[in-house]
């Protein structure tokens, strides 16, 4: 089962080295007695909807100046793990069956992994959206015109209607800002619509704010226009890749492939800068079709830059460790983490 703890941006690299540690947490057990353990890990399983998974990113930044990034990490389905709303009872169950948990009971739902994480079962750390969340109190954003899974049901006859007012609602709330914080804030509550409408609202009122002079308004822009179909935002996305702000390029890359998938995301970043390209390299871990992944590794793999081709090699080295395709592609990820890192 596939997990993703939220840690600060500048512990990346001390996690990658040495895995997550953990911090004291006392439980309260449904039978009603405390649990405390040395070392816990919290975390959200990874699900299909998007804002489940990372909904405390902005609770958490709140507290945090730092930016944070999604540690994500392999746990075995049947390993116990304690699961509840935060600050009420939790209970323990196998990793698998919070997982479902979580599904059934979003709003404030946490994972409590009661041990460290090991360096070998982390499987990546990527940037993560700033915007997406609730903050303060999970229940506020069940009002009336929230339009999440638990307030609106996808059989709903006024569902597009219900969707569609909301980020009307949100559009009118960006362009009246006073601050570009504000502004960025704001553009937060875009992506519960967004992502409910699945590509059924046009991104025109957007795209205005994707010259903005801010990068950080440029980011966020960048990544809700993943959220569209591709041949609505891939122009915008195009000049965004060229940004001359790294977290900007960063942010429409991952849009980019999310919308216009690997393969043809693979054919359009040719010309650009190297540090975007091995970020691109990087998202091919997560890829689920071995066969794209292996296609994209073998297109960059002569590239001339130094820190493209780096990527490539721990990019294969990475897909090796959890490995469970035919021979062939073993054999070819192989070399490419030999030759590619000689």
């Amino acid at each position: 089962m596939r997990f993703v703890h939220l840690a600060p941006d500048s512990s990346a690299r001390s996690i990658k080295r040495s895995g997550l540690t953990g911090t004291k947490a006392a439980l309260a057990a449904a039978s009603g007695q405390e649990v405390i353990l040395a070392n816990a890990v919290y975390a959200m399983p990874v699900v299909p909807d998007m804002w489940t998974t990372f909904q405390w990113v902005r609770e958490i930044r709140r507290y945090h100046d730092a930016r944070l990034v999604a540690v994500y990490f392999r746990w075995p389905d049947q390993e116990q793990v304690y699961v509840g709303r935060y600050n009420q009872p939790h209970i323990q169950m196998s990793a698998a069956a919070a997982a479902r948990w979580v599904t059934s009971n979003p709003l404030g739902a946490q994972v409590v992994v009661p041990v460290g994480i090991a360096a070998k079962h982390i499987l990546g750390i990527r940037d993560v959206p700033q915007l997406i969340g609730w903050t303060q109190n999970p229940n506020a954003e069940k009002r009336t015109g929230c339009v999440c899974p638990a307030c609106l049901g996808q059989g709903d006859r006024a569902f597009m209607r219900r969707v569609r007012a909301a980020f009307q609602a949100g559009i009118v709330a960006v362009r009246g800002a006073q601050t570009d914080k504000a502004t960025i804030d704001l553009l937060g509550n875009l992506e519960m619509p967004l992502e409910r409408a699945n590509g059924r609202i046009a991104p025109k009122p957007l795209l205005a704010f994707a010259k903005s002079k801010n990068p950080e308004i440029r980011a966020a822009i960048a990544s809700l226009l993943g959220m569209f179909k591709a041949l609505q935002v891939e122009s915008t996305l195009l000049r965004l890749v060229h940004d001359d702000v790294p977290a900007v390029r960063k942010a429409s890359v991952e849009a980019l492939e999310r919308v216009a998938g690997m393969t043809r995301t693979m054919s359009l970043l040719d010309k650009t800068p190297p540090d975007t390209i091995a970020h691109f390299i990087e998202l091919a871990a997560y890829e689920p079709k071995e066969a794209t992944a292996l296609k994209v590794l073998d297109y960059f793999a002569s590239h001339e830059s130094v820190d493209v081709t780096a990527a490539v090699a721990r990019v294969a080295t990475s897909l090796l460790e959890d490995f469970k395709g035919s021979d062939v592609t073993r054999q070819r990820l192989e070399a490419l983490a030999k030759e590619v890192a000689s």
